[in-house]
């Protein structure tokens, strides 16, 4: 019996495999692993948005709010993250100082909110935890219960000036900063802060951290220009 050779089919079938083969190493070639930005946004532990300032010969406040872990450890491994929205008060005055705890009232956008702030009880300031993601837009007051005759009110306002990079814009250049440490590792965990002297609001800085599983570290310091001012060597 004579076997019939189907041209037709066989061409086919060719330029099926062909084709197939073609899509694959393009795929390969166009769909590279993520880059080093991209692989910080994935594994992001903790983004500070913005910190807000004031302060008098009473006391220094600080206002910031993003997202952080809700287990927070840096082990390397980022997990679930939650927003918050933190008030700090360094105190330089010693009735205030003296106390374990200070009663105020913080008002976001024209609402009220009673709060009581806790003595850090590692260190010499007091704060609290709204839990919540506060818009880095928001008019934030904050008054403070000195005495029972005395309350000090404060305008926070932003520490970075008009203009200054985004906390987006502060990780994306540190990554590329250290983009080889990053690709290589891969297993880290990322952390961005926007931090101020304690005594001046003129002097605020980006501070990025990336955590490894192995208990390395890496940090870029970045000023509101984004210009780096620091790093790991």
């Amino acid at each position: 019996m004579k076997l019939k050779f189907n041209k037709k089919k066989f061409f086919i079938s060719l330029v099926a495999i062909l084709g197939a083969g073609a899509l694959t190493w393009y795929g390969l070639t166009k769909y590279k692993r993520p880059d080093s930005y991209q692989i910080a946004l994935d594994n992001l532990a903790e983004a500070r948005f913005y910190l807000k300032t004031a302060s008098n010969e009473i006391a220094s406040i600080q206002f910031y709010s993003g997202m952080r872990e809700e287990t927070y450890k840096m082990d390397g491994v980022a997990t679930t993250t939650k927003p918050y929205a933190v008030v700090s008060i360094e105190p330089t005055n010693e009735v205030l100082a003296s106390k374990t705890e200070i009663a105020g009232t913080i008002t976001i956008n024209a609402v009220p909110e009673e709060i009581i702030l806790i003595k850090n009880p590692y260190g010499t300031n007091f704060a609290i935890d709204l839990e919540k993601l506060i818009e880095d837009t928001s008019d934030i007051q904050l008054s403070l219960k000195i005495d029972p005759e005395t309350t000090i009110d404060y305008e926070l306002t932003n520490a970075m000036p008009e203009g200054s990079i985004t906390w987006e814009k502060a990780l994306e250049t540190a990554t590329k900063e250290l983009e080889k440490k990053i690709i290589d590792t891969q297993k880290l965990e990322a952390y961005i802060k926007v931090l101020c002297d304690k005594a001046s609001a003129d002097s605020p800085f980006w501070y990025v951290t990336f955590a490894t599983t192995s208990g390395e570290t890496f940090f870029v310091v970045i000023d509101p220009n984004g210009n780096i001012i620091g790093k790991t060597e």
